[in-house]
This record gives C-alpha cells, structure tokens and sequence, in this order.
C-alpha cells in the first residue's frame, strides 16, 4: 500500500530503487539493534516539538557489548545557557559513564536491559551462555475462555492492575504475579460457599474480598500449582525437540560446531527455555507434597493467636513461634531449600 498510495506517487522524493522491502528490513533491523534513547531534560519552551527525549544512532556507542550486570549507561547532556529573544548557544552531547575503574584493554560493557536470551537473539543477534535474567514469556490469554465468571475476573484484575495475558517465569524466582492470577483462575462459585440463588453481585463481591497474595485454601492453592504445572507441560510439549535431544546435542560439541552460527544459539536459546519449565514442574511437585503444610501452619496460627489473647502469656505480647515460619509460598519454597537448589 506504500508503494502504491505513496512512493510510486511521489517517486521524486521516494525513489523506487531506494525504498525496497530489502532496505525496510535493514533500516528495521539496523534501528532495533543499534539506536538508543537518550534523555536530554526538560523540553525546550520555544519548540512544540518534545525533544527531551530521543532516539539515536551514535557513532562507537553502538560497538559496546552487552552484560546483564554492567551500571554503565549512556546519557545525554546539554551544555550551554538560554539567551533573550528566544535565542539560544545550548549544545547537545552523548556520555557514556562507566560502573567502575576499566584497565588498558579492558572491555567495557553496557546493560541492554534485563532481557531474556530469546530477546537478545531475536533483536541483537547473540544470547548469553550464562544469563541471571533468563526467563520465558508464558501467555495465559486463553485460561479465562471457557469461565462462566470470566469476565468478573477480568473487571477485578483490571480493578487491581494485574497482568492478566502474559507472565514471566524465571529459573531462580518462584512467580508470584503468576501465582495471584492462578489463584482467581481456578476459583469456581462453589468455591465461594455462597447461598443458593445468588445473585452476580453477591458473587462478585465474594471474588473481589479473596487474597490472592498468598495460599488461602489447600484445595485451591493446588489447583493453582496443578494449574501452572499444566502450563508449563503443555508448552514443553510444543517443542519439537525434547530436553534431552537438546542437551545430547549441545554435549556433543563436534556436532554442534558444524551448525550455523544463528543455528547453534537459537538451539542454547530453546534449550535454556525448556530447563525453566522442567525446573518449573519440578519445584511444584516438591510444592505439592508440602502445600497441606503450609495450610496448616496459617491454622494452627490463627487458632493458638485466639488461645493466647486469653492467657497472661498473650496478655503480655508472647507469640506462637512455629517450626516453619513461611507465610506465602515463596517463603515456604526458600525454607524447603527450592530455590536455593535452583529448582525456581
């Protein structure tokens, strides 16, 4: 539609043989991978147009690599002063600001941001062997679909600003956002022990009073897990490769060296996604066999604290000091050794 409404049109500005799909896709690629947004301030009084803050292609700053932990940063300053008349001798300028003292030689690295290798890869061209913040998207925009409450939830997470289409699911980390969004997925109305005949209102506001932040039910909060343990098999399944195929590859590196370049970090990239939902199921199963504890241990809290209120000893601020001490799964997770073994 360009071509037609726009270049063939006004081919003396647009010539054909310059604006190709070939050269779009090189500006695109050259744009995403290469440019960097600069704030330079406040934006100019005498301008309608906000050029506080920019997006450019800087000679050199585009050669600096990227390392997740690197606090160097790029920023762009002005020098200069505001003259009468509107006139002004204000310059513009890029600096980069190192995170620490650099050798001769030494490399200097830059963060690109806290992304995923499936990001690196698809807008940078590379991914890292060892990335902290590895993760994977995982879309959910489906698990409301067939709820006869679907739409009551979707007003509470809105309501709430809760992510609702898509979460993040990290190897080290347990998913809390996900969890709460689990929680209000799996809840059914006779979950919410409400009187027969009730209306929508009474049953949304049964919705809207639950705490999702953390394990209010045993039978609900497995639902949770089983649900997201589902999750994750589901989109494991969708590979067309399993974990072991890529691992037996990556293991044989005489084999893996023959492959392209493009070829070889997209298998690392796929590979590194499917250890994040093994790992994923693997946590939950280990969850599940002590969620009963945990509801427990919120119980045996809640009734000793109203034994105590009537005794000299709870009189005085003595409280109950239980075994575990977690109080949301993610605590539980840490005291269980589940994320310190990498599980999550």
């Amino acid at each position: 539609q360009l071509k037609e409404n726009m270049f063939e049109k006004y081919s003396d500005q647009f010539p054909l043989e310059i604006y190709t799909l070939e050269n779009w896709f090189w500006a695109y690629a050259v744009m995403f991978s290469r440019a960097v947004r600069l704030d330079y301030g406040e934006k100019r009084k005498d301008s309608e147009d906000d050029l506080a803050q920019v997006i450019a292609l800087v000679p050199y700053i585009d050669l600096i690599n990227h390392q997740p932990q690197a606090r160097t940063y790029i920023a762009g300053i002005t020098e200069g002063v505001d003259m009468a008349l509107g006139l002004s001798e204000k310059e513009r300028f890029v600096i980069l600001s190192s995170d620490r003292f650099y050798g001769k030689y030494e490399q200097i690295y830059v963060s690109y941001g806290q992304k995923s290798n499936a990001y690196l890869l698809m807008l940078y061209g590379f991914c890292l062997e060892r990335n902290n913040v590895d993760h994977v998207e995982v879309t959910t925009i489906d698990l409301l679909d067939n709820d006869p409450l679907a739409q009551m939830k979707k007003d509470i997470l809105d309501k709430r600003n809760m992510e609702r289409n898509v979460f993040e699911l990290y190897r080290d980390r347990f998913a809390q956002d996900l969890m709460r969004f689990l929680r209000l997925v799996v809840v059914t109305k006779e979950d919410l022990l409400l009187p027969e005949g009730a209306t929508d209102e009474e049953t949304f506001k049964a919705l809207s009073s639950l705490n999702l932040e953390s394990a209010y039910e045993e039978i609900s909060e497995r639902k949770a897990l089983t649900s997201l343990q589902g999750l994750c098999n589901r989109i494991l399944n969708g590979y067309p490769t399993t974990l072991e195929d890529d691992e037996k590859l990556l293991e044989d590196r005489g084999m893996f060296e023959l492959l392209p370049k493009n070829q070889r970090m997209a298998v690392r990239v796929r590979y590194q996604e499917k250890v994040i939902f093994r790992s994923t199921i693997g946590a939950i199963d280990r969850l599940l066999n002590n969620v009963a504890q945990l509801t427990w241990m919120k119980e045996e809290e809640e009734r000793k604290a109203k034994k105590d209120k009537n005794t000299l000893l709870g009189q005085l601020g003595w409280k109950w000091n239980p075994v575990f001490k977690a109080n949301s799964l993610q605590e539980l997770a840490q005291e269980l050794d589940i994320l310190e073994a990498g599980l999550f």
